[in-house]
């Protein structure tokens, strides 16, 4: 036979401004001791507490919070105010469904009915799914599908939206565009690095045929100065250079700005580079380009090694960012001569190369002295290290990429963007994701809870 414990409890007093209202509640708790250990009574007393007492309490003081509310409407003007009837209303939450009826007043001077209740507690009058319960679901959105979010959060809580709802409540909850578009203009940068990877769109226009095509998205990072992080300042999806760049520098102070490091691709530079701004190359990236080159040029791979082992004999070739960085100013005469090195063997090293008649190699090769030493001149002027790859920004590029290409093979670019609005928050470092949802959610500052009485009989 089981035992019967009953419970009976002045349970909790709530306090919003203005309000006070306290419910009583009796609990009966039924127990097996047969079957009876900790893990289950805790189990147990978990699911009771969230699922039925946390519903039945919520719906009580909602009801309270609304009647409360409606009196003090009419009390302020007895004759303008007349009840007629109730307006039902089923919440999805994490507790469960609430089943609400709010109070319906007609105002007579306007003419027209509506729930004040409703319109003080910001209840939504369209959507079942609340904002508490979808930011749940949207917050695994960065690292899994729709239909697996979906239904881990099904998983974790018994019952959840679905993965058209988490798609799209995403827009609700970050806005049309979820355009990425920081405020920068009391931040000093002295440092910028710009860079972007492909993507797969698909254009829904034409309900009778969906239309794919191969897109970009495009990245700008910053850092206020040496050994400080570079974090994200711009993100633009099937833009152009110049259109991001502009973007970019309308938020953004630009006089500090010394120097732009890039994979050196034409439209980069043309867009982003300023007149006091210096190119630093992307080492890996140069060499990885010739290699490209040189095969544009009629050599394969294996053709290619011996101007590879050329070069790699001159100074900061295969260099490491830690290598450099391990450079002091007591460096600077050795440095000077690295760099005079450099030059002079990527001119004969060009020369020689246009002379086997690979003359667009030989051609970049003349070109890439100037950017590929900026670091070297820049540490000559002023003892400042700089980065001399974009490693920092591809890392963060690829985590992204190989990201969203999980969570949907194709996208559209507004979808994407949605995407991204919630993805930056949740992986980069620079944010705190909490205060993603604290401006979705609001503060939960108004609304304290105690605990005042619980006696067992």
């Amino acid at each position: 036979m089981p035992d019967i414990l009953g419970c009976n409890t002045n349970l909790i007093r709530g306090r919003i401004p203005g309000m006070q209202y306290t419910i009583n509640c009796t609990i009966s708790i039924k127990i097996q001791e047969s079957d009876l250990n900790i893990n289950g009574l805790i189990k147990a007393v978990r699911d009771f507490s969230q699922y039925v007492l946390g519903k039945e309490f919520l719906e009580m003081t909602i009801q309270a919070m609304d009647q409360q509310h409606v009196e003090k409407i009419r009390e302020a003007s007895p004759d303008r105010f007349e009840h007629r009837g109730y307006q039902n209303r089923i919440l999805r939450t994490s507790v469960g469904p609430l089943n609400l009826r709010f109070i319906r007043l007609k105002d007579r001077e306007a003419n027209k009915s509506s729930c004040p209740g409703m319109k003080f507690l910001n209840c939504p009058s369209h959507v079942r799914w609340t904002d508490q319960v979808m930011t749940d679901a949207v917050g695994m959105v960065p690292f899994m599908s729709f239909q697996n979010s979906s239904n881990e959060y099904k998983e974790q809580h018994g019952y959840g939206p679905g993965k058209s709802t988490v798609h799209r409540r995403l827009e609700g909850l970050v806005g049309i565009g979820g355009d990425f578009k920081p405020y920068l203009k009391k931040r000093h940068f002295r440092y910028l690095q710009v860079d972007g990877t492909g993507a797969r769109f698909q254009d829904r226009s034409d309900a009778a045929e969906d239309k794919f095509y191969a897109g970009e998205v495009r990245f700008a990072y910053a850092s206020t100065g040496e050994n400080q992080p570079f974090e994200l300042v711009g993100l633009w999806i099937e833009k152009s250079w110049k259109d991001c760049a502009m973007e970019l520098y309308s938020r953004m102070s630009t006089e500090r700005l010394d120097v732009l490091i890039s994979d050196g691709e034409e439209g980069i530079l043309s867009a982003f580079l300023m007149p006091h701004m210096r190119p630093q190359r992307c080492h890996v990236h140069a060499l990885r380009d010739l290699s490209y080159v040189l095969y544009g040029d009629g050599q394969k791979k294996a053709q290619q090694k011996e101007t590879f082992e050329e070069l790699r004999k001159l100074p900061l070739i295969g260099c490491t960012q830690e290598d450099f960085e391990e450079l002091t100013t007591e460096s600077i005469t050795s440095v000077k001569a690295a760099r005079n090195r450099i030059n002079v063997g990527l001119k004969k090293l060009s020369e020689a190369t246009i002379a086997k008649g690979f003359v667009k190699a030989g051609t970049y090769l003349r070109r890439l002295a100037e950017p590929f030493m900026t670091c070297l001149d820049y540490f000559i002027e002023t003892g400042r290290i700089i980065q001399i790859t974009s490693n920092i920004i591809e890392r963060q590029i690829g985590l992204f990429k190989n990201r969203y290409n999980k969570v949907g093979r194709r996208w559209s670019e507004e979808g994407l963007a949605r995407w991204f609005a919630i993805a930056i928050r949740k992986i980069l470092p620079q944010f705190d994701w909490k205060d993603c949802w604290k401006e979705i959610l609001g503060s939960n500052e108004a609304v304290k809870l105690e605990l005042q009485v619980c006696s067992i009989c």
